[in-house]
């Protein structure tokens, strides 16, 4: 099974679950508790679209606590993914 079916495969399991936002609550309950998430000054992540996991609530609590936003850009033809410094407001373009 490569990269594409297993993510097909996860969003379809995710898509199927009928308490997405009590598992997403759960999940940034714990995160924003790890020593690892409060001692980070800079995070790294993907933007969510509307069917994936909501990281917006993630990267808006980073940036309440004055964390740096971090999100790919991935350059298909090398497939190579280059982060970027991401802020409130910026546009975002969609790739592929």
């Amino acid at each position: 099974m490569n990269k594409k079916h297993i993510r097909q495969d996860t969003l379809a399991a995710w898509n199927r679950i009928s308490n997405k936002e009590e598992i997403e609550h759960a999940m940034y309950t714990r995160l924003f508790r790890l020593e690892i998430w409060q001692k980070a000054n800079i995070i790294g992540i993907t933007y969510s679209k509307e069917s994936e996991w909501n990281t917006n609530v993630l990267i808006n609590q980073a940036w309440q606590e004055n964390k740096i936003i971090t999100i790919p850009r991935t350059d298909f033809a090398y497939s190579t993914m280059q982060f970027y410094h991401y802020q409130h407001g910026d546009s975002l373009e969609s790739r592929g």
